[in-house]
C-alpha cells in the first residue's frame, strides 16, 4: 500500500511539474510585441466621406503601427501598455474659371491618431510554445486633423478627439519559435485594428 502511494504521488508531482514547465510565459516574464494592424473603421469612413464629394480624389493611409509591453504579475495575469499610431490622408483637385483662366487647386485633408492603453491580460494556455490570452484595457485617444491647399491663404490644423478615451477588448496569441523570440497575432476592438500581428520578444 505504501509503495502504491509513493508511486501515485510521484506520478501526480510529475504531471503537475510538467504542466508548470509547459507554460510559455510565467510570473516575472517581460514581453514586447511589435505589430501592424489592419481594418481601421475610421480610416474607411474618412476616405469614403471625402471620396463621395471628390470624384478625382486619391487617398493613402497607415492603418495601425504599434508596440505592446507586458509584465507577468503572476503566471496567469499580466499588466501592460499598448501604443499605436495611424494616419489617413485624402487629396483632390478643384477646377475654377477666373476671367477666362482655368485655375486648378489641390486640397489635402488628413487625420492622425495616437492611442495608448493600460491593459490587463489573462493567460489561459498551458503550452510551452503557445501563449493565448484575453486582454482588457483603457486609456487615452488623441486625434488631430490637418487641411492644406495650393489655394492662397488656405491652411488649417486642429486637434482633439470627439471621444478622447480609448477602450480595448482583445483575444491574442503568441507562438515562440525559440525561448525568447516568437510571432504574435491579436483580434478585437480598440487594439490596433480589428486584427494585427508581428514579432514578439520575451525576457
Amino acid at each position: 500500500m505504501k509503495k502504491i502511494f509513493v508511486i501515485t504521488s510521484m506520478l501526480v508531482l510529475s504531471v503537475f511539474g510538467n504542466t508548470i514547465n509547459a507554460q510559455a510565459v510565467k510570473k516575472g516574464d517581460l514581453i514586447f510585441d511589435g505589430y501592424y494592424g489592419f481594418v481601421n473603421l475610421f480610416n474607411w469612413a474618412f476616405k469614403g466621406t471625402i471620396g463621395a464629394v471628390a470624384e478625382n480624389g486619391t487617398s493613402s493611409s497607415m492603418d495601425h503601427a504599434g508596440v505592446r509591453g507586458e509584465y507577468l504579475l503572476i503566471d496567469k495575469l499580466g499588466l501592460g501598455i499598448d501604443l499605436d499610431y495611424n494616419t489617413v490622408n485624402v487629396s483632390y483637385n478643384s477646377t475654377t474659371i477666373d476671367n477666362g483662366n482655368t485655375i486648378v487647386n489641390n486640397y489635402k485633408i488628413g487625420s492622425q491618431n495616437l492611442r495608448s492603453s493600460a491593459t490587463f491580460n489573462y493567460h489561459f494556455s498551458d503550452s510551452d510554445k503557445l501563449d493565448a490570452y484575453f486582454g482588457l484595457g483603457a486609456g487615452y485617444n488623441y486625434r488631430s486633423y490637418s487641411y492644406s491647399s495650393t489655394e492662397v491663404g488656405y491652411s488649417y490644423k486642429s486637434s482633439g478627439s470627439i471621444f478622447p478615451v480609448a477602450f480595448k477588448l482583445a483575444l491574442g496569441m503568441r507562438y515562440f519559435f525559440t525561448e525568447n523570440i516568437g510571432a504574435n497575432v491579436a483580434m478585437g476592438i480598440g487594439q490596433g485594428g480589428l486584427i494585427n500581428g508581428g514579432i514578439c520578444f520575451k525576457f
